[in-house]
């Protein structure tokens, strides 16, 4: 198994920031690199995604931001 995915099957979760970038690019979804969900394909695309990690809490956070 490798560390990644050790980690998401950490029964305690992990986090993932959302938000409104002005820059286009998609990121990690860390707090300092959130990912791009400036439309409303773009959100989806990032739920659809999350909804596919079997046995996993994730805590979902959005930043501050109104798309242009």
């Amino acid at each position: 198994m490798s560390l990644f995915d050790a980690l998401l099957l950490d029964p305690n979760g992990f986090d993932v920031w959302l938000a409104v970038r002005a820059d286009g690019l998609s990121n990690a979804g860390t707090i300092d690199d959130p990912y791009n969900c400036s439309t409303q394909a773009q959100f989806d695309a990032v739920m659809q995604g999350l909804g596919t990690l079997p046995n996993t809490s994730i805590r979902i956070h959005f930043g501050a931001g109104i798309p242009s």
